[in-house]
């Protein structure tokens, strides 16, 4: 399946209530550097949005989470919020959700956040299966199932991909890209771990993302 496209771009919003309240397949995550595993649950959520008919719509984050909590560990992002909407835009995806992100935000419960979300029509919710969220990410797989049977909406946690044996993630692209020579970080061949067709991932952090189609 080919989810990247040239035409027909997805809407874009920067709230869920901007969300009119249509069935929807959703996906939620972080989304920095549109790697592989990004693609694959992409993929996903758009797949299943076809066979059932209705929106795929993926929420995202700004700044990136890690940043806003653990700003003293985080090492920079892998490409800029540009950068991603612009990868992510270039999907079958029908809504992009961009949330701000801040401490505030973080101090919700699972539960208030899913409320918000189921608000806009979701019917199914595909995530990774280390997905986590909520106050002290306590919203995990199998507590976000416990809340999706109470309001009505299915939850799937999509196996992560590997590379090699190594889970593919942007933690570890990141952690990988911290090793390598600054001047090397602009283009960096990563190999499986960039988005089908890609062959080099601009990794230095906090410019945009450019990728080099092989």
């Amino acid at each position: 399946m080919n989810i990247l496209r040239e035409s027909s771009r997805p809407s874009r919003f920067d709230s869920l209530e901007s969300c009119l309240p249509e069935s929807r397949v959703v996906t939620i995550g972080t989304f920095d550097g549109f790697h592989r595993g990004h693609r694959a649950l992409i993929e996903s959520t758009v797949r299943r949005a076809r066979v059932l008919g209705v929106r795929a719509t993926a929420i995202t984050f700004e700044p990136v989470p890690a940043a806003v909590l653990r700003p003293d560990r985080f090492p920079g992002r892998i490409c800029s919020a540009e950068a991603k909407l612009r990868l992510l835009a270039a999907t079958d995806l029908d809504d992009i959700v961009t949330l701000g992100f801040d401490r505030q935000f973080a101090s919700q419960t699972p539960e208030e956040f899913m409320d918000a979300v189921r608000a806009t029509g979701m019917t199914e919710l595909w995530v990774g299966e280390a997905f986590a969220l909520g106050k002290d990410r306590a919203g995990g797989i199998e507590r976000l199932r416990s809340i999706g049977e109470a309001r009505g909406f299915a939850v799937q946690a999509l196996r992560r991909e590997t590379d090699q044996d190594e889970v593919i993630s942007s933690s570890a692209i990141r952690k990988a890209s911290s090793r390598l020579p600054l001047a090397l970080t602009r283009s960096v061949p990563i190999g499986k771990l960039a988005p089908k067709g890609a062959s080099h991932v601009a990794l230095d952090f906090g410019a945009n993302l450019e990728v080099a189609t092989s």
